[in-house]
């Protein structure tokens, strides 16, 4: 990544015109970040799955160059370990023209303790999950940051692919949603053609209610959700 650095400050047109950076170094240095942000001043796509990006990364980020949080419409974070939860929560809260955003998870603690909501309500296409850890041993607290997080990705109005949605919980491994509840803060996400995880629902009522809310549910999703149906209905 050093010499793309060189590159952009012996030539400073290319950082003027760049868009589109995919950082394939599993480690750099955060002041060599900072040094390639510094130079880029249109950019709009930024990919740095399975690298060492952490917090102090996060921090160059949006520092550096504040304006790009406004701009930067495709951020790809999967597989970075040393990224955490309450940061993944900031950059939703900060960067209201992402359309697309791939990380690992949220946590309940973000969704119950901070308010602050996101921004970016424009997302298309949104890979992340909620983490049910031991801050929401209790129940109510539990329902509670199950509640704000589904309220959340609820409000995101021109979502069409969702995925590793489901939470995650510890112990039980994936929570099943409440038809007559949780899962009706989604049901304005009409423009939905991918869910991601529809082919690990087991309950009817869920099933059902996905069909009829998401009408542009595309195959093979749709065909597992009625397949599901057609089962139960023999059972």
């Amino acid at each position: 990544m050093e010499q793309i650095v060189d590159i952009f400050q012996n030539e400073p047109t290319f950082g003027k015109k760049l868009e589109d950076i995919t950082l394939n170094q599993r480690n750099f240095k955060n002041e060599t970040l900072r040094s390639l942000m510094e130079s880029l001043v249109r950019l709009r796509r930024l990919n740095l799955r399975f690298t060492n990006f952490g917090q102090e990364s996060w921090t160059v980020l949006r520092t550096t160059n504040p304006g790009q949080l406004k701009t930067l419409t495709d951020l790809h974070l999967l597989n970075c370990r040393l990224l955490q939860a309450k940061a993944i929560h900031q950059m939703l809260c900060e960067m209201p023209s992402l359309k697309v955003f791939v990380a690992a998870a949220v946590e309940d603690k973000e969704m119950v303790e901070d308010l602050w909501p996101w921004v970016c309500l424009d997302m298309e296409k949104l890979t992340l999950q909620l983490s049910l850890t031991v801050f929401s041993e209790d129940p109510s607290i539990r329902s509670l940051a199950i509640k704000r997080y589904l309220e959340r990705v609820g409000q995101l109005k021109r979502l069409e692919e969702l995925r590793h949605f489901l939470p995650i919980d510890e112990q039980a491994y994936v929570i099943s949603l409440v038809v007559e509840g949780e899962l009706d803060a989604l049901k304005d996400l009409r423009r939905l053609r991918d869910v991601g995880w529809a082919r690990t629902l087991t309950d009817e009522d869920e099933v059902r209610w996905m069909l009829e809310n998401w009408p542009l549910l595309e195959n093979p999703s749709r065909v597992w959700l009625r397949a599901r149906l057609n089962l139960s209905e023999f059972s």
